[in-house]
């Protein structure tokens, strides 16, 4: 008999068309592979010459904005309407410099920023934004003046936590006065040293919401702590009259067997609803001593 012809095999079983079939199929794969890479780079390069395109076109622009409007401007967002009299010019002068220069420079937002940031009116700069005609745009937290502080003679604005800003300004009633501090000021941007400036702060704060607090005229600390006279009053309320003087006693929360903040005022605020003075016409009254009247010293 003849014999039977034998399958064309592999070693590893397939069939020499299973195999040829294999190859195709993985060369199928590479070629793909292969177009993908080309995609991606061609895609890529594209989108890279177009970011390097906007980007001269930008500079292009910026060329041209700079050329039509030579000087830049700032302008300090919602800068509140008491500072504009006393911190507008503060504010202008720290970057005139910087405002001098090319104003489409990268770094000018920051340069700018770090000047703002050291004027003692500014407690926090929240941004500095160019804008295209050439104008900066600063929005920050100022500090807003509370009170005046007088030492030596001169008088100087602090706001509501001691810090002093920038100047030195005449007694013309515009803010509360707390007068014959110890501690000579800080510079602008600075907390005032020693606690009677925040004493006088922590009367504002009782005395705020009170009918007659135009009639005080300042806030005497000189005494804190009985520094002068253990035995007188720690703080004193000048009145506008002439020589006028409320005695209050300790600073509030720190009263021992003398009236307390609420006895005071309780006092205060019948005298001023009887007969329109809270110190009852009188030169001089202590309210630290009776809880249900005053005394007038020297009767």
């Amino acid at each position: 008999m003849p014999k039977r012809a034998k399958k064309n095999k592999s070693t590893d079983g397939r069939s020499w068309s299973e195999r040829i079939a294999d190859r195709a199929r993985s060369a199928l794969r590479r070629v793909r592979m292969v177009l993908w890479i080309v995609a991606f780079v061609a895609f890529a390069a594209a989108l890279f010459g177009a970011v390097i395109g906007l980007d001269r076109l930008n500079g292009q622009v910026a060329a041209a904005r700079l050329q039509e409007f030579p000087e830049a401007r700032i302008e300090f967002v919602d800068l509140p309407t008491p500072l504009r009299r006393y911190a507008s010019d503060d504010l202008h002068q720290s970057v005139a410099d910087e405002l001098a220069r090319p104003w489409a420079q990268d770094d000018a937002c920051r340069r700018i920023a770090d000047r703002v940031r050291t004027v003692g009116w500014v407690e926090r700069v929240k941004y500095v934004r160019r804008e295209p005609d050439g104008r900066f745009l600063a929005a920050c937290d100022y500090r807003i003046p509370i009170a005046m502080v007088r030492h030596g003679g001169s008088n100087y604005l602090i706001d509501r936590g001691g810090v002093r800003v920038p100047g030195v300004y005449g007694n013309n009633g515009s803010a509360p006065l707390i007068e014959r501090v110890a501690q000579p000021p800080p510079r602008p941007g600075e907390v005032w040293p020693g606690e009677d400036v925040q004493a006088g702060l922590t009367m504002l704060r009782v005395l705020g919401p009170e009918p007659f607090l135009d009639q005080i005229a300042a806030i005497d600390v000189g005494n804190l702590g009985g520094r002068v006279d253990g035995s007188a009053s720690h703080i004193d309320l000048a009145t506008d009259q002439d020589d006028g003087r409320i005695r209050w006693g300790s600073i509030p929360g720190a009263e021992v067997e003398e009236n307390g903040v609420d006895q005071k005022l309780a006092l205060l605020r019948a005298n001023y609803r009887d007969t329109g003075r809270a110190d009852a016409h009188h030169p001089v009254i202590d309210v630290s001593t009776f809880p249900d009247r005053f005394a007038v010293p020297g009767r």
